[in-house]
């Protein structure tokens, strides 16, 4: 049965089956998924049928372990919600994981047996006894590397310092193997050096785990503490805005009898007019407070409605937000941050006076949706680039920057987002499906 081919074809289509299915399992545990089911599965099903006809054609070793990073990859950023950087660098990392246990469970067997490696990994029963186990073993790193989730992203400085390690151990082992296949003579001290070298590179490889883990870490917690700073100042101006209200109001209470004074010698309707204007003007600078179910969302607009009145626009808000308490405050924080300094960055630039300067912020909830409709005037001119917003030149990259930091977060519960705009009007409206529980009450 050793001597067939069709059971070493068979054993190698369920070894492969084997390593896809683990890749899968690994994907499914560190990443969210992005397409339905049973898109998922049928393209994870293409993907295997693709790698059973590369199987029945010889190819190079080097050639197959490169198709296998480049197809998961590729498989990896279309059905799951990753990073560019980060669909490379799991595939990586799991190909240089599988390509060390695999030598180094030969290396053991062949020093235990006293046999020579490349026996071992010719068609015979230790090559049966090599395989089951290193996917023994693969499997249970990879339910290790899961562990640590890498639910981070990477940046483009940090993959470089990763990528050229890991790529290097990669190119190694594959170097190894191939030199421990030619070996025609059976000898003891070259299986210690394979078994020592393939060792060295799992060790490696764990600690190249841990780094990344620890980058991932890092930047989550600079993050955090970036929103966390944002938090603490918003309400901080919230407060300090709060204190000169109450000192305005007592100001005003104590300035009355004078006011009473200065309207009661005014002599005609349009001087009167004109000084019970200014005193509105001053009290609605200070009507700036906002009750709309989420704190953060009070900080913010009572904010940006002082930025507002100083540049003469007009703010009306209609908010609810108190069925949104399953969204995370520090997305709540960006979506509504983001969408109105937009609102407003758009509206500084209108110069002329045939154009009224306004934003209106709405929130409606139909069936089990909610949807937040931010609207306001302009007058620049917006272009669209491979289906994402631009503006002009000169401030293009900030708010390119601010719009798909909302679609990302909307995009974390599921949401979506929807842009209209002509010559004076934008128009954005976000709509994020109400969690079951949330809804009923």
């Amino acid at each position: 049965m050793l001597n067939s081919h069709i059971f070493w074809d068979l054993v190698h289509i369920f070894t492969l089956a084997i390593e896809l299915i683990t890749i899968y399992m690994l994907f499914n545990t560190v990443s969210e998924r992005k397409t339905s089911i049973k898109t998922n599965l049928i393209s994870f099903i293409l993907i295997i049928f693709m790698f059973f006809a590369f199987n029945i054609i010889e190819i190079n070793i080097s050639i197959r372990i490169g198709i296998f990073i480049i197809s998961s990859s590729i498989f990896y950023i279309i059905n799951y919600r990753v990073s560019f950087i980060k669909s490379l660098i799991i595939p990586l990392l799991f190909t240089l994981i599988l390509l060390g246990i695999e030598i180094l469970s030969a290396g053991v067997i062949a020093l235990i047996n006293e046999v020579n490696f490349s026996f071992v990994m010719n068609y015979s029963m230790y090559r049966i006894e090599a395989i089951i186990i290193s996917k023994s073993v693969a499997f249970i790193c990879v339910l290790y590397f899961s562990y640590f989730k890498l639910s981070g992203e990477i940046s483009k400085k940090d993959f470089v310092y990763v990528c050229i390690p890991v790529c290097t151990n990669i190119v190694i082992l594959i170097t190894v193997y191939c030199y421990a296949i030619d070996l025609s003579t059976n000898n003891k001290i070259n299986n210690y050096i394979i078994v020592f070298i393939s060792s060295l590179l799992m060790i490696s490889s764990v600690f190249l785990i841990a780094i990344i883990y620890k980058i991932l870490k890092d930047n989550k917690l600079k993050l955090e503490h970036k929103l966390i700073k944002e938090k603490i100042s918003l309400e901080c101006t919230y407060y300090m805005q709060v204190e000169s209200n109450h000192e305005k109001v007592r100001s005003l209470y104590h300035d009355m009898k004078n006011h009473m004074i200065c309207i009661g010698n005014l002599d005609t309707i349009e001087e009167v007019k004109k000084y019970v204007g200014n005193i509105n003007l001053e009290l609605n600078s200070m009507n700036n407070s906002f009750n709309t179910g989420n704190k953060i969302v009070d900080i913010i607009l009572s904010d940006k409605k002082s930025i507002c009145i100083k540049n003469n626009i007009n703010f009306e808000c209609f908010l609810d937000l108190s069925k949104l308490d399953f969204v995370d405050m520090n997305d709540i924080c960006i979506i509504f941050s983001n969408a109105i300094d937009n609102a407003i960055q758009a509206c500084q630039k209108i110069k002329t006076n045939s154009l009224k300067k306004f934003i209106s912020i709405k929130v409606t909830y139909v069936n089990s949706f909610c949807v937040i409709n931010i609207e306001n005037s302009k007058i620049n001119k917006i272009l669209s680039k491979k289906g994402n917003i631009i503006t002009d030149k000169k401030d293009k990259f900030h708010h390119g920057l601010g719009i798909k930091n909302i679609k990302n977060i909307v995009n974390k519960y599921d949401g979506e987002v929807s842009i209209k705009f002509d010559d004076e009007k934008f128009l954005l409206t976000i709509m994020i499906p109400i969690k079951r529980s949330t809804f009923l009450h």
